[in-house]
């Protein structure tokens, strides 16, 4: 959040509902966004989404597409394809921040729509000083419930997970 400044009232968008993405959706509510659309390939991630506060969800995977003329769009996916729907929901003069990590190498970009947009692209390193406003978040009684998959005890932390790995998204219910 703080590399956008002050988006109390903007229309927000988070491409990609993964662990990072529902924190950017919490973050920006606590920051004052008038409208948070949310898109994402999974319905599941989608419904956590719902669950912690986004006024709109759209499934991708199904040609659904994100809000048009957000203020700040936020591109959680890391997922080159899904940088070019940011560029399409933006509007004029707005804000994308890039936090999901890109690949290395090459990526097909359209600088023309940067400049003739006046967009401003951002990076944000996810993992610098943001613990502090989550810690923060967390202890004025934010509600991040929905994102959780499992309750072990503490008996079952002292042995290997129950909980199988899958090559599924983060949650599982």
């Amino acid at each position: 959040m703080q590399r956008v400044g002050d988006i109390q009232g903007k229309r927000v968008v988070v491409n990609g509902a993964g662990p990072i993405g529902c924190l950017i959706i919490v973050s920006a509510l606590a920051a004052g966004a008038s409208e948070i659309c949310v898109g994402d390939i999974t319905d599941r991630a989608l419904t956590i989404a719902a669950e912690l506060g986004a006024h709109r969800v759209v499934n991708i995977a199904h040609d659904e597409t994100l809000t048009p003329n957000a203020d700040i769009v936020f591109e959680a996916t890391g997922v080159p394809q899904a940088l070019k729907q940011c560029f399409d929901c933006v509007r004029p003069g707005g804000k994308i921040v890039q936090v999901g990590m890109l690949p290395a190498g090459d990526i097909s970009l359209d600088p023309a729509r940067l400049v003739t947009r006046e967009v401003d692209y951002l990076g944000s390193f996810r993992f610098l000083d943001e613990i502090t406003d989550a810690v923060k978040l967390l202890a004025a009684g934010t509600d991040l419930t929905p994102m959780l998959t499992h309750t072990p005890s503490m008996s079952a932390t002292q042995r290997p997970p129950s909980v199988p790995l899958s090559t599924e998204r983060f949650r599982t219910r």
